[in-house]
């Protein structure tokens, strides 16, 4: 088993998770039996007046490996905010 649990900055909420996994809880989610094919889709929510230049996304994935040992991994991403989608 592995789980994800995913975090968002300030203006933005998270209203839905689409995957084959269990929801624990709000923005985390058990992986009992994901492959490299699979895939997990966020949907977000988004407040009228965006202040921050961007918006920054955090995910910690914990898993047990082969021997045994728990594992952590943390991702961050910052993505530019924009009014104009052609920039």
């Amino acid at each position: 088993n592995a789980y994800l649990k995913m975090r968002v900055s300030g203006g933005y909420t998270l209203s839905r998770t689409h995957c084959n996994c269990s929801h624990i809880e709000h923005g985390m989610v058990r992986l009992s039996s994901f492959s490299s094919s699979d895939s997990i889709l966020y949907e977000f929510d988004t407040e009228l007046h965006v202040t921050q230049q961007n918006a920054i996304f955090q995910f910690a994935l914990l898993w047990t490996n082969d021997k045994h040992i728990q594992m952590l991994r943390i991702m961050t991403f910052s993505i530019p905010v924009s009014n104009n989608p052609d920039e």
